[in-house]
């Protein structure tokens, strides 16, 4: 069976059902919404920034901004940009986003969402044939309603079935360490901000 020969695993009532979603704006779930001095310093000790401007108040309120601010991958936090409504059965590969930021996050801002999908363009690929790329658009908007960074993602969805069929990671093996590799392993902990 050639990669054209696969049958789309979606139906045109569905496909429809999709793309009469694109530019409406959409439904979030909001999993922060005040950068908040224990939601921010607990975001970037998390993931391993030691920026000043987001841990230490003193250096911040002497920064141009005059106080704390948020990391701008703490968004990711508020929401995490997917927008793959619909086509059901489908799994969702999520692709990426490009993100634009507009003006910083500040202390205690409270942050909402605004998302709506932007479009459903179908495709070919080698890893499940036949798929869909949603592309969609997350506003982040502090609480004067400034849109604070914009990020437009892409989630491809595609059959799990026809992805099994293909095997495309099926040579991949586990390697398994012995204890000699294991010893030289490094292992590091983690420093405190001062």
């Amino acid at each position: 069976m050639t990669q054209q020969s696969v049958k789309r695993p979606w139906t045109e009532a569905q496909l429809s059902e999709a793309r009469a979603l694109a530019g409406r704006w959409l439904r979030r779930t909001v999993n922060f919404d005040t950068a908040s001095q224990d939601a921010v310093g607990g975001w970037a000790l998390a993931i391993g920034d030691r920026n000043p401007l987001w841990l230490d108040a003193g250096y911040a309120r002497r920064s141009p901004f005059g106080c704390l601010i948020a990391p701008p991958c703490w968004l990711y936090a508020v929401d995490f940009t997917d927008v793959a409504p619909k086509l059901s059965g489908l799994h969702a590969i999520y692709a990426g986003a490009d993100w634009t930021f507009l003006r910083p996050v500040r202390l205690n801002d409270e942050i909402a969402v605004r998302a709506r999908l932007l479009g459903v363009e179908e495709k070919q690929g080698r890893f499940a044939g036949p798929m869909l790329l949603q592309t969609g658009e997350v506003l982040y908007c502090n609480q004067r309603d400034e849109v604070v960074a914009r990020a437009v993602s892409r989630v491809f969805r595609t059959s799990r079935e026809e992805a099994v069929r293909r095997a495309k990671y099926a040579s991949i093996t586990r390697h398994r360490y012995a204890a000699e590799e294991l010893r030289h392993v490094p292992h590091h902990r983690q420093r405190r901000p001062h």
